[in-house]
């Protein structure tokens, strides 16, 4: 028997600086506005390769997914074809997002990034300064673009000065109105990324010419996007980074991130991630969007009018801040949804027994024995009547935390 269809697919068309980019919106069939994934490729990436089953996996949670081919590639227009524009992948993202804003059908307020290699170095960049974006996910990020990687990857080994040298004819001659240049997407030596290619299909290939442009490789001023992860909180984060990946600064990168972040790793190298180690890497992604997107991670409680509502939350679900969580509930007469407002005050339980069992406490006895003695659990009184907002904080060393809300 068949699966049931969780979305439907429909092709969009997306306006960026004078082009036309193609993909697909995957749809749940869950009632909308639903939360919104938007999907960037990496590296000469096609919207064929790994995307579609992502999506998929992510409209089966209730999540939205929105990825097309990046300018000059595939479907999506552009010239010349096959150039790998850095400062125009970031301009087409987000424009991207803007897209996804005037759609009924996405909740404009939980808009989250997903993306792969050279796509997690763009996501990266943009959530540190825009926003709209509620969540990243940054898989196998390059968030180092030197000069030397480009004069390897482009057939040059270390011969950085014919590299410059060929770099400036090319660029000279298509200033004159020549033709660009172009080199192998894939080299003779470059083994992994010979092993992803043998694993498409050929509708997944129908795009695929092999050939990126010389430029492609070109220094940019993306060289090194760590300054401006620095800045990526209150956003949250999670890397996907794979244990034998040699592409530098992806570990120095997660630190300099602010928490709220998380940090998984899966078996292999830079391109295992669409083969042998796909299935974990995509389960991770779509695990982060849901607790981050969902109503549950935006601490969404029903509540009856003039009774109290009791829920459980869990640890991941509280967002980290140094050695406190900061949680922000928006309070209505019927609904909890966000930061404590003077409509209802909230108690907060610490749970000190681990669901889990006691092997999986994330606490040490000692801590454990000291926040005890603080006089856990705590609570906050009910807000002053004209108080407009209130921060809650309390101690993090629990799995689990209680929330009565008590609506006025």
């Amino acid at each position: 028997m068949a699966a049931p269809t969780v979305f439907a697919r429909t092709a969009i068309e997306i306006p960026s600086s004078g082009i036309c980019l193609h993909g697909f919106l995957h749809l749940p069939t869950t009632p909308g506005p639903c939360p919104l994934a938007i999907l960037v490729h990496g590296f000469g990436g096609l919207k064929e390769w790994t995307l579609p089953d992502l999506a998929t996996s992510l409209s089966a949670a209730g999540i939205a997914a929105l990825y097309f081919d990046p300018r000059n590639f595939g479907d999506s227009e552009g010239q010349p074809r096959e150039e790998v524009d850095h400062l125009g992948r970031l301009t087409d993202l987000q424009n991207a997002i803007a897209y996804a804003t005037t759609s009924p059908e996405i909740d404009a307020e939980r808009i989250g990034l997903w993306g792969t290699s050279l796509g997690g170095r763009d996501v990266l960049a943009i959530a540190a300064v825009d926003r709209r974006v509620k969540a990243v996910v940054a898989q196998t990020p390059v968030v180092h673009w030197v000069e030397l990687s480009g004069a390897r990857m482009a057939g040059y080994g270390v011969d950085l000065e014919k590299f410059r040298k060929e770099l400036a004819e090319d660029r000279k001659l298509r200033l004159l109105g020549g033709k660009a240049t172009y080199v192998p997407f894939a080299r003779e030596w470059d083994k992994p990324k010979h092993e992803m290619l043998e694993t498409l299909s050929e509708e997944e290939k129908r795009n695929y010419t092999g050939m990126v442009t010389l430029q492609s490789y070109a220094p940019t001023v993306l060289a090194d996007i760590t300054p401006l992860i620095k800045q990526l909180g209150p956003t949250p984060v999670r890397f996907i980074l794979a244990k034998e990946d040699p592409v530098p600064g992806q570990r120095d990168a997660f630190e300099a991130a602010q928490e709220p972040k998380s940090l998984v790793e899966v078996e292999g190298h830079h391109f295992s991630v669409y083969t042998t180690s796909k299935g974990p890497a995509i389960a991770a992604a779509v695990e982060w969007f849901a607790d981050q997107l969902t109503p549950q991670s935006r601490f969404s409680i029903p509540a009856v009018y003039g009774q109290p509502t009791v829920v459980n939350l869990s640890l991941h679900q509280v967002p980290v801040k140094s050695e406190s969580r900061d949680v922000r509930i928006a309070c209505t007469k019927r609904s909890v949804i966000g930061t404590l407002r003077s409509s209802a005050w909230v108690h907060i339980t610490q749970v000190h027994q681990n669901p889990m069992g006691p092997e999986a406490s994330l606490q040490s006895p000692e801590e454990s024995k000291v926040r005890r003695a603080r006089n856990l659990p705590c609570q906050n009184q009910p807000p002053a009547d004209n108080g407009r907002r209130r921060w809650l904080k309390h101690p993090y060393n629990t799995t689990h935390q209680q929330l009565h809300v008590h609506p006025q």
